[in-house]
């Protein structure tokens, strides 16, 4: 584990003053940021306060060396600069701007409204975001024909009006975190026994016993969690072209980006010139962007660096793309690199081998060798 109640105590204890109460009194200071009052973490007991699973062998998940975070709580992208990005991106806001961006569930509050016209009046963009909590989720309704979605946030631009605030377009962002095999209760349990045992020099006793926070934590489930999200994602792109939608964001953490790589074929992204961030998913002949306006992926991850918990999210990468290029990269590139280089010989001989392991007397079919391709057939 990672960060515990957004403190960070992998792979370096970073806690400050604050970060004791926190953890004793179980408070989310993400949810707290946006509600702007306590909130306690909504897990139940095995998951209680865990935001991110951090894997020691970056290198098996494609980074050169140290740690890799795995997001496993949405709540724990409730961070202002990935949503002012995101407001950025879709917007199109000027790259500078600091926007406000609020919560729906503040949005009946006398202070939030004065805020808003505030900015508003200033010439500083303002936002209003729903999610599960903060106003509730914003779902797209079942037909006969389609299913139905609901979307992780939904982000709402206001405008100046003649009187009151006017209602904009709104943007769907979708959140991919992490699902891990077995259970966080072991280490959970084994935090919270040293919270109550060492209090003030748990910070000491948890960077001398790494292992608490990582007991009984498996790997990823990273071809379920692909397989789970990658429908949505296209139904979600293909949502965002909608007249009143400015458009879809996916935000990646950058583990989950990584481990994406083989389901989409591991593309060479485009960088841009004049942006080291931006990037773009080079288009085969003949697709392109269904409308001006792209989708984006974030890739982001949590920046260790600054040595305070919780730690902001850094953007890695920012990803220009539709529809029809990731279906390409993903069932066109994707098994192409699959069947490759004898890799069906391969599958059909250790097929073979385990039924002739069971029935010795068993023939294979001569046929299957001339039926193969060559290997640098197409």
């Amino acid at each position: 584990m990672g960060e515990w109640f957004g403190q960070r105590i992998f792979p370096g204890v970073q806690l400050g003053d604050a970060s004791l109460d926190a953890m004793k009194t179980q408070l989310c200071p993400f949810l707290t940021a946006a509600v702007g009052e306590a909130q306690e973490c909504i897990k139940a007991t095995p998951s209680q306060g865990v935001c991110t699973i951090t894997s020691r062998d970056a290198t098996r998940y494609g980074v050169d060396e140290g740690s890799i975070d795995w997001l496993v709580c949405p709540y724990r992208t409730l961070d202002h600069g990935l949503l002012n990005e995101v407001a950025h991106r879709l917007f199109d806001i000027a790259v500078d701007a600091d926007a406000l961006i609020v919560a729906a569930v503040t949005l009946d509050e006398p202070t939030t409204q004065s805020r808003i016209r505030a900015a508003l009046a200033a010439g500083t963009p303002a936002f209003v975001y729903f999610r599960a909590r903060l106003g509730g989720e914003i779902s797209l309704r079942p037909t006969d024909g389609s299913p139905e979605f609901s979307f992780d946030i939904t982000m709402v631009q206001l405008l100046p009006g003649s009187g009151d605030p006017e209602i904009g377009r709104y943007a769907i962002v979708e959140v991919q975190t992490m699902e891990f095999h077995g259970s966080y209760g072991e280490a959970t349990s084994a935090l919270r026994s040293a919270l109550d045992l060492h209090d003030a020099s748990f910070a000491d006793q948890i960077g001398e016993n790494p292992e608490w926070a990582g007991r009984a934590i498996q790997g990823p489930s990273i071809a379920d969690t692909f397989k789970r999200t990658f429908y949505q994602m296209i139904f979600k792109f293909q949502l965002g072209l909608h007249t009143s939608c400015a458009g879809t964001v996916l935000a990646l953490p950058r583990a989950v980006w990584n481990s994406w790589q083989p389901h989409l074929g591991r593309p060479e992204l485009q960088p841009d010139p004049d942006n080291p961030t931006l990037r773009s998913l080079p288009r085969p002949e003949g697709v392109g962007l269904t409308e001006e306006a792209p989708a984006w992926i974030l890739v982001f991850d949590t920046d260790q660096t600054v040595g305070v918990s919780p730690n902001p999210l850094l953007i890695d990468m920012v990803i220009a793309t539709d529809t029809p290029t990731l279906l390409h990269y993903a069932f066109d590139v994707a098994p192409e690199a699959a069947l490759g280089g004898g890799a069906t010989e391969r599958l059909y001989a250790d097929i073979c081998s385990k039924m002739l392991n069971r029935w010795p007397e068993l023939q294979r079919d001569s046929a299957a060798d001339d039926r193969a391709p060559a290997q640098d057939d197409p």
